[in-house]
């Protein structure tokens, strides 16, 4: 169905995150609206934090206050409590400290309390990344995450059609080199709608 915007259009990045040659956009990187689905209203977002560097470093001290600024844009967004189920998520870029995930999840589930996080092992495996690059001198890592309430995980996994088997691919139209179009894999969360809102839970 359609979408209605649930943020302003433009947020500026706090002091912490400024601009920089790698990132020169001015404003945060966040898409967030309220969807109409068959099962309800559903609050959706998705976002884009700095990458690189190390725990207590620069860059992770920008995603940080980035962390912050989204949560707290969506809280102010979502203040009136509907609607229950919520989806957000995106590249958090998470190779310095997990506080950028912990502050984003926080009270934002219906009823204040905290989203949860969706285990996305990649389909056909026993890994967990959701970003990978051939020849790159970084390993592959879990850089994309999923965040959910109001609802309970079906379903959730990270798609890197290389390691699925021929049987699987051809039963789902898929070629072998379909996740190569981007250096992240695409996630799936499959939901069923709770009928209490979430309480706040461990991850």
């Amino acid at each position: 169905g359609a979408m209605e915007r649930l943020t302003p259009e433009s947020i500026a990045r706090p002091e912490e995150a400024p601009p920089d040659d790698f990132r020169p956009d001015q404003a945060l990187r966040l898409a967030a609206g309220i969807v109409q689905t068959r099962v309800g209203k559903v609050a959706a977002a998705s976002m884009h934090f700095k990458c690189c560097g190390a725990a207590g470093g620069r860059e992770d001290r920008a995603r940080i206050a980035e962390a912050r600024r989204v949560q707290e844009m969506l809280a102010a967004s979502l203040a009136s409590g509907e609607p229950v189920l919520r989806v957000f998520g995106g590249d958090l870029n998470l190779v310095g400290s997990r506080l950028p995930l912990d502050i984003l999840r926080t009270g934002l589930a219906s009823g204040g309390g905290d989203l949860r996080v969706a285990q996305t092992a990649v389909a056909g495996d026993r890994a967990w990344y959701t970003w990978r690059r051939a020849g790159s001198r970084f390993a592959p890592g879990r850089l994309d995450f999923l965040l959910f309430g109001g609802a309970r995980s079906v379903a959730a996994f990270a798609v890197d059609t290389a390691r699925l088997p021929p049987s699987t691919l051809d039963a789902l139209g898929l070629e072998p080199g379909d996740s190569a179009a981007s250096d992240h894999l695409a996630l799936v969360l499959d939901l069923e709608p709770s009928t209490a809102p979430f309480a706040r839970t461990p991850p």
